[in-house]
């Protein structure tokens, strides 16, 4: 394997990991692959290149987050059983989307809404399921 294979292999580590922060490509030279030139990722790789470097690393990011994802859905749904109507109207929001029509209404109406447990552990278990491509 060649120094710019290893410094693709690098990059596409670095980027994949949900851990690691964004940075600009200068920084991905000098303190991803250690190189001392910021200009020296431009000069091994051509845009296109780097284009298809990132591409790769951004679906693999996508893939592993999606644990991280689940943990808060999991921690939404905790606090909506419990009666947090935020966190249940943006879990809702989240799996169902977010309503666009407005709706105008002129009376007055006090109602509320509730979720049994069953109908909300059967949303949370549809989106668990999306998040884990068992659809």
């Amino acid at each position: 394997m060649d120094a710019k294979e290893r410094a693709k292999l690098k990059l596409i580590e670095y980027l994949s990991d949900p851990n690691n922060p964004i940075l600009p490509r200068t920084e991905l030279s000098t303190k991803v692959l250690g190189w001392k030139s910021k200009n020296q990722l431009n000069c091994t790789f051509t845009s296109a290149e780097l284009n298809v470097i990132e591409t790769e690393a951004v679906k693999l990011r996508k893939e592993r987050s999606s644990l991280v994802v689940a943990t808060i859905y999991d921690a939404m749904y905790k606090q909506a059983k419990k009666g947090n109507v935020a966190a249940g109207k943006e879990l809702l929001d989240r799996y169902e989307g977010k309503v666009t029509d407005k709706l105008d209404v002129n009376a007055d109406v006090n109602s509320t809404m509730t979720l049994r447990d069953d109908e909300l552990d059967s949303k949370i278990s549809e989106l668990q399921d999306k998040l884990n491509g068992n659809e």
